[in-house]
C-alpha cells in the first residue's frame, strides 16, 4: 500500500445532520480514508450553531468557529466544506 502524503486541512460550515455525518466519517475512518485519497484527510476546523449540541464524534483537537464565515480567514484551511441547511445563513 502506498503511505498516505501530507495531510489535505478541512474546516466544515454546518453540523446538522449531513455536516455531523460527514466530519464523523472523515474522523472515524481517517485512516482508512486517508489510504484511498493518498494524503490524510484532517478536520481542523468546524462552525455551527449549538456548540453544545451531541455530536457522534469528539471535537477534541478541532478549532470552534461560532461564525461560519471565519473559516474563509484561516490560510492553513485547503477545503471548506459548506453543510449550512437552511436558506438563510452563510454560502461559503
Amino acid at each position: 500500500m502506498t503511505k498516505a502524503k501530507s495531510g489535505l486541512k478541512i474546516a466544515i460550515a454546518g453540523l446538522g445532520v449531513v455536516g455531523s455525518e460527514v466530519a464523523r466519517q472523515l474522523i472515524n475512518r481517517y485512516d482508512e480514508l486517508g489510504m484511498v485519497a493518498g494524503q490524510s484527510l484532517d478536520v481542523v476546523a468546524v462552525s455551527a450553531r449549538d456548540r453544545s449540541a451531541d455530536r457522534a464524534f469528539s471535537l477534541d483537537g478541532i478549532d470552534w468557529y461560532d461564525d461560519a464565515t471565519q473559516l474563509a480567514t484561516r490560510d492553513d484551511v485547503d477545503i471548506i466544506v459548506e453543510m449550512i441547511g437552511c436558506s438563510e445563513g452563510v454560502a461559503l
